[in-house]
């Protein structure tokens, strides 16, 4: 019995000694955590904004040199312009009125400053009817004055309704005018410049709306409308004679901006108002005068 007892003894102890030597060896199979707290991350870079394109110009379109005005072909011509005293008024001082006093600025004047004209000669005359006017125009008969003028206007009528001058009726070009009427001497005084020199651009103004109050002792030839305007047919004729010899027209009857209203006859005219004045209505103020001026520059700007 003792035998097999040691036997269990010494395997036993062999067992025991390779336990524990077995338990060696794992001891440095399973090392310690390595301490790094005092290892640092790797430097990183900073960020950055994102790149971006640089800023454009908007694009502007390429510079061009700017077109020269065409000049008119008025600047600096001569122009001569006859008529009653609507035409006369410019540059004169008002002999009564509203504006009594106050130099008139006429027509002409806005012509100059927006025509470019070097010389506007004033052959207005107060008073005066279309057969007057035209005798004073015939009686120019030097040809060398005729020919340093380059524009004529004629404007006539308020007068001629006052006065009852005859209207007449047209004629054929080159016959015998009749120069007692309106029509007759309209015709023998464009004739007349166009003798003298036929390069001469003869603009016809009709006349201007007014009013007169007291047609009577004015005469009887022309009897007034009942609400004693001017009557159209002055302007008519003038339109009737311009086309015969293709002529422009500036029709300052209809379309100067002064109209058959009492709001325009207090606006635009320098006359004074019923009862002070119980004979006509006929002169712009300075207000009128610069409204039926556009109406002329247009007239000019539109020749060729």
């Amino acid at each position: 019995m003792k035998k097999p007892l040691l036997l269990l003894l010494l395997v036993c102890t062999v067992m025991t000694c390779i336990f524990a030597f077995a338990g060696c060896d794992t001891a440095d199979e399973n090392p310690a955590p390595i301490d790094t707290s005092d290892e640092t991350e790797p430097a990183t870079e900073p960020e950055t904004e994102p790149e971006t394109e640089p800023a454009t110009e908007p694009e502007t379109e390429p510079e061009t040199e700017p077109t020269p005005a065409v000049p008119l072909a008025t600047e600096g011509k001569v122009c001569i312009t006859y008529g009653d005293s609507i035409t006369w008024y410019d540059g004169n001082a008002y002999n009564w009125g509203k504006e009594q006093g106050v130099t008139a600025v006429g027509y002409q004047q806005y012509m100059k400053e927006e025509l470019g004209f070097a010389r506007i000669e004033n052959c207005g005359f107060s008073g005066w009817t279309m057969p007057q006017i035209m005798a004073q125009l015939r009686g120019r008969t030097v040809r060398s004055f005729w020919a340093k003028v380059h524009y004529v206007t004629i404007m006539s009528g308020a007068n001629d309704e006052r006065h009852g001058t005859p209207l007449g009726e047209i004629a054929d070009k080159g016959s015998k005018f009749d120069t007692n009427t309106y029509i007759g001497a309209l015709q023998s005084g464009v004739e007349h410049i166009l003798k003298m020199n036929p390069d001469i651009v003869i603009v016809l103004f009709t006349p201007i709306k007014g009013w007169i109050y007291a047609p009577a002792g004015y005469g009887d030839a022309n009897p007034q409308s009942e609400d004693g305007v001017i009557t159209e047919k002055w302007a008519d004729a003038v339109k009737e004679v311009a086309a015969l010899y293709g002529l422009p027209v500036c029709d300052l009857y209809n379309e100067s901006g002064i109209d058959y209203e009492i709001t325009d006859r207090e606006a635009y005219m320098n006359d004074p108002e019923p009862p002070v004045n119980t004979l006509y209505s006929l002169h712009p103020n300075t207000a009128g005068y610069e409204l039926l001026s556009q109406a002329i520059i247009r007239t000019f700007k539109s020749l060729p």
